[in-house]
């Protein structure tokens, strides 16, 4: 058995729940962080050792020793661009991904913690890849990200290795939770036509979001920040393989004109403006990161965390599978052929 002790905050999450079985089948003697130890029993394998606790009550002290017998952290607990913020958006994302994450890092350094991982956001990506664009200046989500990332850096130096890893679109088994691409999915079992801009993503497998994190706290010997995945997609695949994945045939293609998505995200924009939606992405923008075609090299960071691209279409089969078709949907497909 191995004597290496991993917390992972955010265990009981779609992710963490991977990332803690990639860590046992690493022997790592697993910690998880819950505010509920009576729900994260049911969902965590039994070795699993728990740990009840709410982060927002805990003291600096109550912090420290939680780390003190802990050589790895896990931080998988963000908070992403779907929650709704309360109150200013950029105060919101700024204190729940960059604040209260510096706070428990800072601990985590206190307690001899060697080793942190910490689940970012492909945005970050986006934004060092591409500084013209400018996405953290318009964006409070990706902007807290941004910071959330170079924090996280900054508190490492002296104190710890810091791996941020930047998570793309994720896919597969939401294991009994509730899928987060149902709109998604629906779509792909009920369109006639595919309308896709140009441009693409970078995917990856819930699974291989374990393993990435798992050879986070094994192979890197620097701080970095690095991209995640197993691959980039064209919107086009990607619907397309989704639609595969729902068991239809392959449908016929539009390709969306640049000026027509710029000019709908921009009414969705004036939209958002007039009827006061808070949210981490402002709708007129969002064209300057779904038109972006220029594929991410994903090499590196699978040899330096020691991960190997998956089957991603089994991965947005399993997706599929999780989201329930509805009697109307069932019907509308059966008038469809």
């Amino acid at each position: 058995m191995s004597n290496i002790h991993t917390l992972v905050i955010g265990g009981t999450g779609y992710l963490g729940r991977y990332i803690v079985d990639s860590l046992r089948a690493r022997k790592h003697r697993v910690s998880v962080l819950s505010r509920s130890s009576q729900r994260a029993k049911a969902m965590l394998p039994r070795g699993v050792r728990l740990i009840e606790g709410d982060l927002a009550s805990l003291s600096d002290a109550g912090l420290a020793r939680i780390f003190r017998d802990q050589e790895n952290l896990v931080f998988a607990a963000g908070v992403d661009e779907r929650v709704e913020p309360d109150g200013d958006p950029l105060a919101f994302y700024r204190r729940e991904n960059v604040d209260r994450v510096k706070r428990i890092l800072e601990a985590a350094g206190d307690g001899g913690v060697r080793r942190v991982a910490l689940l970012n956001s492909i945005f970050s990506t986006l934004d060092r890849l591409r500084p013209d664009v400018g996405l953290a200046r318009h964006h409070p989500y990706i902007a807290s990200r941004v910071e959330q990332r170079d924090m996280a850096l900054a508190v490492a130096r002296g104190r710890f290795t810091m791996t941020v890893l930047e998570i793309p679109w994720v896919f597969g088994d939401a294991r009994g939770e509730e899928s987060q691409w149902s709109s998604l999915v629906q779509f792909a079992r009920t369109t006639p036509r595919l309308f896709v801009p140009r441009g693409g993503t970078v995917v990856i497998s819930a699974g291989n979001v374990g393993e990435a994190t798992a050879g986070a706290l094994a192979l890197p010997r620097r701080s970095s920040a690095v991209p995640i995945g197993d691959r980039w997609m064209s919107w086009e695949e990607l619907l397309g393989s989704l639609v595969a994945v729902c068991g239809r045939d392959a449908l016929p293609v539009s390709r969306i004109p640049d000026r027509l998505l710029v000019q709908f995200n921009e009414l969705s924009g004036l939209g958002q403006k007039l009827f006061r939606l808070r949210s981490g992405l402002d709708y007129g923008r969002m064209h300057e990161f779904l038109l972006d075609d220029e594929p991410i090299n994903l090499r590196t960071s699978q040899k330096k965390l020691g991960y190997a691209p998956t089957d991603i279409q089994r991965a947005l089969a399993e997706t599929a599978a999780n989201v329930p078709e509805s009697r109307a949907i069932k019907a509308l497909r059966s008038l469809m052929g």
